[in-house]
């Protein structure tokens, strides 16, 4: 408690002589979203969610667009913005998972959603990197959020490429130490995994994921009804 005092009284007197850097963030009260916007008069709790995850999906981009891989106060602001949108985007699923449950009954969900076409290695990787967040004990940045930069073709745990983030490749045991339901546990399906996050940055990744959850939202809310 009183290194949490310390620090806020340190961040207190810093405010008072220099601007307020919240003031430099985007407009995030007034958002244009673009995925989670669902019909007018719909009553699937999970919209409120997905609206949320598209928010820290473009605070991630922001977070991204100002950081110095080599300040180590920017990488725990850019692992931070990965976790917040994996948590976000669990938790959307969550929701609608509780509400579609309320209508159909218990254990009606699960086998549902895995049978939608949406359902594919963008979804399921990503539900695999937040099981890493929630269930493996902290450490490295490359080790928990599987970031990595390259610079001049050689890979190093934290380096730089211009401003591209990629997550790592998953490992067979990586998938295996995460929790005993793994949605990523198909070979195939992680080897197409780690193929797309070799191409496709994370911000791209999050976009995909984000806008495949959307349309399985849509086809729910015409099965649960307005």
């Amino acid at each position: 408690m009183r290194q949490i005092l310390t620090w806020l009284s340190q961040t207190l007197k810093r405010s008072n002589t220099k601007p307020n850097l919240l003031d430099l963030m985007p407009d995030f009260e007034n958002y244009p979203y673009s995925a989670a916007i669902g019909s007018v008069g719909s009553q699937l709790d999970a919209w409120g969610k997905l609206r949320e995850a598209e928010r820290r999906m473009a605070f991630y981009e922001w977070i991204e667009g100002q950081n110095d891989p080599e300040n180590p106060h920017h990488r725990v602001l850019i692992r931070d913005s990965v976790s917040a949108f994996l948590l976000t985007f669990e938790a959307t699923i969550q929701f609608l998972k509780t509400q579609f449950e309320k209508k159909f009954g218990k254990d009606t969900f699960d086998d549902w959603f895995k049978q939608q076409s949406q359902y594919d290695v963008y979804i399921k990787g990503l539900r695999t990197l937040r099981h890493f967040e929630a269930h493996i004990t902290s450490g490295p940045i490359s080790k928990r959020t599987h970031l990595h930069i390259e610079s001049g073709g050689k890979e190093k745990q934290i380096s730089r490429n211009g401003h591209t983030w990629h997550f790592l490749p998953l490992s067979d045991s990586d998938v295996e130490k995460s929790v005993r339901k793994r949605p990523l546990s198909s070979r195939d399906d992680r080897r197409q995994w780690n193929i797309y996050v070799q191409i496709y940055e994370i911000k791209a990744v999050f976009s995909e994921g984000l806008h495949r959850l959307k349309d399985i939202l849509e086809i729910a809310e015409m099965k649960i009804g307005k």
